[in-house]
């Protein structure tokens, strides 16, 4: 597909995961989570240029709207600004 973003969700196998990514030359990747929920963004470094990654909704007053914190990646592409949510 050769996007230059990829929301990913259902990781089960982060370390294949980085394994997958280390092969793929200009890719890096991001997922992060205080008890991890599968989320991860795969991000083309020569197009895009990352901001900013968070969590959103991370503590237990939102568990029951959120089964598990949705991740946010902020980043430029092409001179404009985005902001991604994968929940």
């Amino acid at each position: 597909m050769q996007a230059d973003v990829y929301a990913l969700q259902e990781i089960d196998d982060t370390t294949l995961l980085k394994s997958v990514v280390a092969n793929i030359p200009g890719y890096e990747y991001y997922f992060k989570s205080d008890w991890f929920a599968g989320l991860a963004y795969v991000y083309n470094t020569n197009k895009v240029q990352v901001n900013d990654k968070y969590e959103i909704y991370s503590t237990s007053q939102y568990w029951n709207a959120f089964p598990r914190s949705p991740q946010v990646l902020e980043l430029t592409f092409m001179n404009e600004d985005y902001v991604i949510i994968d929940n």
